[in-house]
């Protein structure tokens, strides 16, 4: 785990986006793109369900409570991996 301060709290571990798993990091990157869960699961092939899920995986291993709080720390940098942020650039080919 890296070593991140986030909201202030010094010291506070938390993973990085190298940590998610490959679906995990698809879900992340439709996030970022605005897909609802819905859409998620719809373009991954899965249920509302299992994609529910993922996210819920996702939020815990970041230590986030919700979608936006999870594309802020994306957008931001404070999620370690380069092609989840390029994900959100609309001038960057597809990334997955």
């Amino acid at each position: 785990m890296a070593l991140i301060n986030i909201r202030g709290d010094v010291g506070v571990h938390v993973p990085t986006a190298s940590q998610l798993t490959g679906r995990e990091s698809e879900v992340v990157r439709l996030l970022v793109r605005g897909f609802s869960t819905k859409q998620i699961a719809g373009a991954l092939g899965v249920s509302f369900h299992t994609a529910s899920t993922h996210l819920k995986h996702i939020y815990k291993k970041l230590g986030v409570h919700k979608r936006t709080e999870l594309v802020a720390q994306v957008l931001t940098g404070g999620v370690g991996d380069n092609r989840l942020r390029s994900a959100a650039n609309p001038f960057c080919g597809p990334t997955f």
